[in-house]
Protein backbone atom coordinates (compact mmCIF):
# COMPACT_ATOMS: atom_id res chain seq x y z
CA UNK A 1 0.00 0.00 0.00
CA UNK A 2 1.58 3.55 -0.77
CA UNK A 3 1.52 6.28 1.11
CA UNK A 4 -1.26 8.09 -0.52
CA UNK A 5 -3.17 4.81 -0.51
CA UNK A 6 -3.10 5.36 3.18
CA UNK A 7 -3.69 8.94 3.60
CA UNK A 8 -4.59 10.07 7.44
CA UNK A 9 -4.13 6.43 9.30
CA UNK A 10 -4.48 5.75 12.43
CA UNK A 11 -4.03 2.19 14.24
CA UNK A 12 -5.73 2.04 17.65
CA UNK A 13 -5.58 -0.84 19.65
CA UNK A 14 -7.49 -1.53 22.80
CA UNK A 15 -10.09 0.56 20.80
CA UNK A 16 -13.30 -1.85 21.68
CA UNK A 17 -13.81 0.39 25.04
CA UNK A 18 -12.43 3.12 26.98
CA UNK A 19 -9.66 5.60 26.47
CA UNK A 20 -8.91 3.11 23.51
CA UNK A 21 -12.21 3.91 21.89
CA UNK A 22 -12.84 7.82 22.75
CA UNK A 23 -9.12 8.47 21.07
CA UNK A 24 -10.23 6.29 17.52
CA UNK A 25 -13.77 8.56 17.89
CA UNK A 26 -12.06 11.75 18.12
CA UNK A 27 -9.30 11.12 15.51
CA UNK A 28 -11.95 10.17 13.08
CA UNK A 29 -13.44 13.69 13.99
CA UNK A 30 -9.50 14.85 13.43
CA UNK A 31 -10.04 13.67 9.65
CA UNK A 32 -8.32 10.25 10.21
CA UNK A 33 -9.46 6.87 9.02
CA UNK A 34 -9.07 4.60 12.23
CA UNK A 35 -8.67 1.29 12.16
CA UNK A 36 -9.82 -0.14 15.35
CA UNK A 37 -8.18 -3.01 16.75
CA UNK A 38 -9.30 -5.54 19.66
CA UNK A 39 -10.51 -8.91 20.38
CA UNK A 40 -14.25 -8.59 20.88
CA UNK A 41 -15.47 -8.31 16.94
CA UNK A 42 -18.68 -7.95 18.04
CA UNK A 43 -18.20 -4.24 19.72
CA UNK A 44 -15.89 -3.30 16.71
CA UNK A 45 -18.85 -3.95 14.56
CA UNK A 46 -20.98 -1.37 16.68
CA UNK A 47 -18.66 1.18 16.74
CA UNK A 48 -17.57 0.97 13.16
CA UNK A 49 -21.17 1.79 12.61
CA UNK A 50 -21.33 4.61 14.91
CA UNK A 51 -18.24 6.09 13.41
CA UNK A 52 -18.83 5.32 10.02
CA UNK A 53 -17.31 5.46 6.70
CA UNK A 54 -13.98 6.73 7.85
CA UNK A 55 -13.43 3.56 9.92
CA UNK A 56 -12.87 -0.14 9.62
CA UNK A 57 -11.49 -2.36 12.44
CA UNK A 58 -9.41 -5.66 12.76
CA UNK A 59 -9.89 -8.73 15.29
CA UNK A 60 -6.43 -9.81 17.11
CA UNK A 61 -5.28 -10.74 20.08
CA UNK A 62 -2.52 -9.26 21.20
CA UNK A 63 -1.36 -11.54 23.22
CA UNK A 64 -0.78 -13.75 20.42
CA UNK A 65 2.62 -13.37 17.82
CA UNK A 66 0.90 -14.60 15.63
CA UNK A 67 -2.08 -12.69 15.35
CA UNK A 68 -0.03 -9.88 15.68
CA UNK A 69 2.43 -10.56 12.79
CA UNK A 70 -1.20 -10.91 10.29
CA UNK A 71 -2.32 -7.43 11.65
CA UNK A 72 1.08 -5.95 10.10
CA UNK A 73 0.43 -7.81 7.18
CA UNK A 74 -2.69 -6.81 6.63
CA UNK A 75 -2.28 -3.35 7.69
CA UNK A 76 1.33 -2.15 6.60
CA UNK A 77 1.70 1.32 7.45
CA UNK A 78 -0.40 3.70 9.19
CA UNK A 79 0.15 7.46 9.85
CA UNK A 80 -0.57 7.67 13.60
CA UNK A 81 -0.08 4.16 16.16
CA UNK A 82 -2.29 4.35 19.19
CA UNK A 83 -1.12 1.64 21.52
CA UNK A 84 -3.91 1.59 24.24
CA UNK A 85 -4.55 -1.90 24.67
CA UNK A 86 -3.46 -3.48 28.40
CA UNK A 87 -5.02 -4.87 31.29
CA UNK A 88 -4.25 -6.54 34.74
CA UNK A 89 -4.89 -8.99 36.89
CA UNK A 90 -5.40 -8.90 40.92
CA UNK A 91 -3.39 -11.48 42.82
CA UNK A 92 -0.33 -12.84 43.99
CA UNK A 93 2.25 -13.33 41.54
CA UNK A 94 3.02 -16.76 42.78
CA UNK A 95 -0.41 -17.59 42.99
CA UNK A 96 -1.92 -17.24 39.65
CA UNK A 97 -1.55 -18.60 36.52
CA UNK A 98 1.82 -18.33 34.32
CA UNK A 99 -0.10 -18.38 31.10
CA UNK A 100 -2.21 -14.93 32.73
CA UNK A 101 0.84 -13.29 33.32
CA UNK A 102 2.56 -14.29 30.25
CA UNK A 103 -0.29 -12.65 28.46
CA UNK A 104 -0.16 -9.52 30.53
CA UNK A 105 3.70 -8.95 29.16
CA UNK A 106 2.48 -10.31 26.01
CA UNK A 107 -0.49 -7.43 25.80
CA UNK A 108 1.07 -4.35 27.45
CA UNK A 109 4.73 -4.71 26.45
CA UNK A 110 5.70 -6.91 23.33
CA UNK A 111 3.24 -5.65 21.02
CA UNK A 112 3.58 -2.23 22.17
CA UNK A 113 7.04 -2.58 21.29
CA UNK A 114 6.91 -4.73 18.17
CA UNK A 115 3.91 -2.46 16.52
CA UNK A 116 6.08 0.51 17.08
CA UNK A 117 9.19 -1.66 16.05
CA UNK A 118 7.68 -2.12 12.46
CA UNK A 119 5.55 1.11 11.91
CA UNK A 120 8.59 3.54 12.95
CA UNK A 121 10.42 2.02 9.91
CA UNK A 122 7.93 3.69 7.10
CA UNK A 123 7.31 6.50 9.46
CA UNK A 124 10.90 7.89 9.62
CA UNK A 125 10.93 6.96 5.86
CA UNK A 126 8.47 9.20 5.02
CA UNK A 127 9.57 11.91 7.83
CA UNK A 128 6.30 11.78 9.14
CA UNK A 129 4.54 10.21 12.07
CA UNK A 130 3.12 9.83 15.29
CA UNK A 131 2.97 7.16 18.03
CA UNK A 132 1.17 7.29 21.26
CA UNK A 133 1.69 4.49 24.29
CA UNK A 134 -0.48 4.41 26.98
CA UNK A 135 1.02 3.63 30.22
CA UNK A 136 -0.03 4.23 33.82
CA UNK A 137 0.65 6.38 37.24
CA UNK A 138 0.57 2.99 38.51
CA UNK A 139 3.74 2.50 36.43
CA UNK A 140 5.81 5.52 38.28
CA UNK A 141 6.11 3.58 41.61
CA UNK A 142 5.37 -0.21 43.15
CA UNK A 143 2.22 -1.94 44.07
CA UNK A 144 2.24 -5.64 45.95
CA UNK A 145 -0.88 -7.68 44.06
CA UNK A 146 -0.26 -5.87 40.92
CA UNK A 147 3.58 -6.67 39.97
CA UNK A 148 2.99 -7.56 36.59
CA UNK A 149 1.35 -4.77 35.80
CA UNK A 150 3.27 -2.12 37.46
CA UNK A 151 6.46 -4.06 35.63
CA UNK A 152 4.54 -3.88 32.27
CA UNK A 153 3.24 0.36 32.46
CA UNK A 154 6.49 1.23 34.10
CA UNK A 155 8.19 -0.61 30.72
CA UNK A 156 5.99 1.05 28.85
CA UNK A 157 6.53 4.68 30.19
CA UNK A 158 10.48 4.13 30.07
CA UNK A 159 10.73 2.36 26.38
CA UNK A 160 8.89 5.19 25.38
CA UNK A 161 10.34 8.48 26.52
CA UNK A 162 13.82 6.86 25.65
CA UNK A 163 12.22 6.04 22.19
CA UNK A 164 10.71 9.89 21.55
CA UNK A 165 14.55 10.98 22.11
CA UNK A 166 15.77 8.76 18.83
CA UNK A 167 13.14 10.05 16.71
CA UNK A 168 13.99 12.44 13.83
CA UNK A 169 12.15 15.44 12.90
CA UNK A 170 8.47 14.85 11.50
CA UNK A 171 8.39 11.54 13.85
CA UNK A 172 7.17 11.67 17.65
CA UNK A 173 6.61 9.21 20.13
CA UNK A 174 4.38 9.90 23.26
CA UNK A 175 3.25 8.49 26.31
CA UNK A 176 -0.05 9.27 28.24
CA UNK A 177 0.13 8.33 31.58
CA UNK A 178 -3.62 8.34 33.05
CA UNK A 179 -4.32 7.98 36.48
CA UNK A 180 -7.82 6.36 37.76
CA UNK A 181 -10.31 6.75 35.13
CA UNK A 182 -14.20 5.29 34.88
CA UNK A 183 -13.70 1.92 32.26
CA UNK A 184 -14.33 -1.48 32.37
CA UNK A 185 -10.38 -2.04 33.57
CA UNK A 186 -11.23 -2.59 37.11
CA UNK A 187 -13.97 -5.02 36.74
CA UNK A 188 -11.56 -6.82 33.75
CA UNK A 189 -8.85 -7.16 36.70
CA UNK A 190 -10.81 -8.70 39.62
CA UNK A 191 -10.71 -6.03 41.93
CA UNK A 192 -13.21 -5.10 43.71
CA UNK A 193 -15.94 -2.77 43.20
CA UNK A 194 -15.17 0.92 44.16
CA UNK A 195 -17.06 3.11 46.62
CA UNK A 196 -18.71 6.26 45.57
CA UNK A 197 -16.19 8.55 46.84
CA UNK A 198 -13.65 6.53 44.62
CA UNK A 199 -15.38 6.47 41.61
CA UNK A 200 -16.05 10.24 41.47
CA UNK A 201 -12.66 10.39 41.74
CA UNK A 202 -12.29 8.59 38.33
CA UNK A 203 -11.33 10.37 35.48
CA UNK A 204 -13.86 10.89 32.54
CA UNK A 205 -12.05 8.49 30.11
CA UNK A 206 -13.06 11.01 27.41
CA UNK A 207 -11.03 13.76 28.82
CA UNK A 208 -8.41 11.70 29.24
CA UNK A 209 -8.63 10.86 25.45
CA UNK A 210 -8.53 14.00 24.54
CA UNK A 211 -5.30 15.01 26.73
CA UNK A 212 -3.82 12.50 24.85
CA UNK A 213 -4.25 13.18 21.20
CA UNK A 214 -3.66 16.43 22.62
CA UNK A 215 0.06 15.28 23.74
CA UNK A 216 0.60 13.03 20.78
CA UNK A 217 -0.54 15.99 18.14
CA UNK A 218 2.02 18.33 20.15
CA UNK A 219 5.02 15.40 20.52
CA UNK A 220 5.84 15.75 23.42
CA UNK A 221 7.45 12.75 25.35
CA UNK A 222 4.71 12.26 28.04
CA UNK A 223 2.19 14.04 30.02
CA UNK A 224 -0.42 12.99 32.69
CA UNK A 225 -4.11 14.54 32.46
CA UNK A 226 -6.05 16.67 35.06
CA UNK A 227 -4.32 18.36 38.20
CA UNK A 228 -5.32 15.39 40.87
CA UNK A 229 -2.92 12.78 38.87
CA UNK A 230 -0.30 16.10 38.97
CA UNK A 231 -0.37 16.40 42.83
CA UNK A 232 -0.31 12.51 43.72
CA UNK A 233 2.35 11.88 41.48
CA UNK A 234 4.41 14.97 43.14
CA UNK A 235 3.56 13.31 46.49
CA UNK A 236 4.59 9.90 45.95
CA UNK A 237 8.03 11.19 44.74
CA UNK A 238 8.68 12.64 48.40
CA UNK A 239 7.57 9.74 50.24
CA UNK A 240 10.83 7.39 51.37
CA UNK A 241 9.69 3.88 49.77
CA UNK A 242 9.41 2.59 53.35
CA UNK A 243 6.95 4.54 54.43
CA UNK A 244 5.19 3.77 50.45
CA UNK A 245 5.78 0.44 50.82
CA UNK A 246 3.15 0.29 53.95
CA UNK A 247 0.66 2.36 52.06
CA UNK A 248 0.72 1.03 49.22
CA UNK A 249 0.35 -2.73 50.55
CA UNK A 250 -2.45 -1.71 53.32
CA UNK A 251 -4.29 0.18 49.72
CA UNK A 252 -4.02 -2.75 47.74
CA UNK A 253 -4.81 -5.37 49.93
CA UNK A 254 -8.61 -3.50 50.38
CA UNK A 255 -8.84 -4.32 46.23
CA UNK A 256 -9.41 -7.49 46.48
CA UNK A 257 -8.41 -11.15 48.01
CA UNK A 258 -4.95 -12.08 47.47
Amino acid sequence: MSRTEVGRLALVTGASSGIGEHIARILAVRGYRVLLVGRRQQRLQELVEQIGRSAEYAVCDLSSESEVSALIEAHPETTALVNCAGFASYGTFASMQWEQQRSIVMVNTLATARLCHHYLAGMIREGHGQILNVSSTAGESFAPFYATYVGTKAFVLQFTRSLGLEMPAGVSVSCLIPGPTATEFCNRAGMRSMSRGRVRHQADPRKVAEFGVQLMESGMLSGSPGIRNGLKRAIKRCIPEGVWSSIARSHMAKMGNP
